[in-house]
């Protein structure tokens, strides 16, 4: 029972990551005058490597490439905090 319930916490815990970070793709978009089915021109860096599992899903979703990282890199726009965009130069 109690491996049951910590699946289930950890679950629902990387749902509300995912939620999160699509939350935030969504938003700058927005902000920046960007269609949501339009692709973002490069790639989007993410601190939360607990997301591993899911990032081809987010990649197909929002049409771009994510790739896990331990920092910002370099020249990269802030998204949110552990989410990073680098465009394609």
């Amino acid at each position: 029972m109690a491996k049951s319930l910590y699946t289930y916490d950890k679950l629902a815990g990387d749902a509300e990551l995912v939620m999160k970070v699509n939350n935030a793709i969504w938003s700058f978009k927005k902000q920046r005058g960007i269609r949501l089915s339009e692709p973002l021109k490069g790639r989007v860096y993410i601190t939360i490597g607990r997301l591993s599992p899911y990032l081809k899903d987010l990649g197909s979703l929002h049409k771009v490439e994510f790739v896990v990282t331990d920092r910002m890199p370099e020249g990269a726009q802030v998204i949110e905090d552990g989410l990073y965009l680098v465009s394609e130069t």
